[in-house]
């Protein structure tokens, strides 16, 4: 199995739990939790490459004629410390300002709309959030701070996760 197919074993349980399917009894939760376990460590195993890509918050992409080539200025996001390192690179594609990427070895990667940074009402200050569930038709995205799980709404990223391929959006 795949990273993929892991995730959604772990999202099939998720989704049973949430619409009433809750275990029963304690050997009923037992079962169920010796079922999803291995789906979970496989997971993070599978999944432990991202931890060696550096995550990236652009702050500006500006082009530069002579060289054909895109100046960058982003932040290097790691840990939850708000005050990230600065961080230039010149690359041959443009990126979007205020969006997260990985840096992989091709290149970056956005992260949009699955983690964004946004204005929390309740904290009053940007937070680093990521994307918990949205409405088929419309309405907004609601997403969680990180640091302290408030839920943000955001109509943009809304409309973003509904015009992904319907595959990726389940």
């Amino acid at each position: 199995m795949d990273l993929v197919d892991h995730l959604n074993a772990l999202r099939t349980e998720r989704n049973r739990a949430a619409h009433g399917d809750r275990p029963q009894s304690a050997g009923e939760s037992t079962l169920r939790v010796a079922e999803t376990r291995p789906h979970l460590e496989q997971a993070l195993i599978k999944a432990k490459f991202l931890t060696q890509l550096p995550w990236l918050l652009t702050i500006s992409c500006s082009y530069q004629p002579r060289s054909h080539t895109f100046d960058v200025i982003a932040h290097d996001v790691m840990g939850d410390h708000p005050d990230f390192e600065r961080r230039e690179f010149t690359w041959p594609n443009p990126v979007a300002n205020d969006v997260f990427y990985i840096l992989s070895p091709e290149g970056p990667v956005s992260l949009s709309p699955f983690v964004a940074s946004l204005f929390c009402p309740q904290c009053q200050q940007m937070e680093v959030c990521y994307a918990t569930r949205t409405a088929k038709n419309s309405g907004p995205a609601i997403l969680k701070s990180f640091a302290r799980g408030h839920a943000v709404h955001s109509s943009n990223l809304g409309d973003e996760i509904r015009s992904l391929p319907q595959g990726s959006a389940q």
